[in-house]
């Protein structure tokens, strides 16, 4: 879902153009909510596979991606 505290987290980019290569391979994989964000000024552009609401329904979905080889973690919202 596009809303929720919890954010499974697929990458911290320098480069926006790795960002949103790595955007792209997530909705390729069918996570049609990844998004590219910059959080609080910082200078590195994040890939946010997907928002939830609740935490283990968050775990589960990087589990998930990890089983597929993605890197992730899930992040909440401050």
């Amino acid at each position: 879902s596009s809303s929720g505290q919890y954010m499974v987290i697929a990458g911290n980019y320098l480069v926006e153009t790795n960002g949103r290569n790595m955007m792209r391979k997530l909705q390729n994989l069918g996570y049609s909510s990844a998004a590219l964000s910059i959080f609080d000024d910082s200078q590195y552009h994040t890939v946010i596979a997907s928002r939830y609401s609740d935490y283990s329904e968050a775990l589960r979905a990087a589990s998930s991606l990890k089983d597929r080889g993605i890197d992730c973690y899930v992040k909440r919202k401050s």
